[in-house]
């Protein structure tokens, strides 16, 4: 139970590192809206509906945590041996993008919207983060 949830609580380390990098992003004007205000907005605008309106940064904040959470323990699940090799926790990082962008955002009904490069990358980079963080976490093969 404890490597499960220190492998959650690196994925909570892990969302809020991406947080950091996406506020840079968004200030940059390189992402115009990030994924999980996306998904609280557009694709389940009724989260909002028990918070007060100064309380919602902090709720989709607190609900990126747990889906950073949720993936470090996801991250877990794969072979010791895997989890080992350098590039794992980054691949599966980018992975977690691609599932959202390919399934979870159109499955909430998220409008697709033409992406420039630089969000993009920005995105991506982002993502890259969070699985460094998870691959941080050196196991025995």
């Amino acid at each position: 139970m404890s490597e499960l949830l220190r492998s959650a609580a690196r994925g909570v380390l892990g969302a809020m590192a991406m947080t950091g990098v996406r506020r840079v992003t968004t200030d940059l004007g390189l992402v115009r809206k990030p994924p999980p205000e996306r998904i609280a907005t557009e694709g389940i605008p009724g989260l909002f509906a028990r918070f007060a309106p100064e309380h919602h940064e902090a709720v989709i904040e607190l609900c990126h945590w747990g889906v950073g959470a949720v993936g470090g323990i996801g991250f877990r699940i794969f072979p010791a041996a895997l989890r080992a090799r350098f590039w794992a926790g980054p691949a599966y990082g980018l992975a977690i993008l691609a599932v959202f962008e390919t399934a979870i955002a159109p499955g909430l009904g998220i409008a697709a919207r033409d992406q420039t490069v630089s969000e993009r990358l920005a995105l991506a980079g982002d993502h890259l983060v969070y699985g460094i963080f998870l691959g941080r976490e050196r196991t025995k093969a």
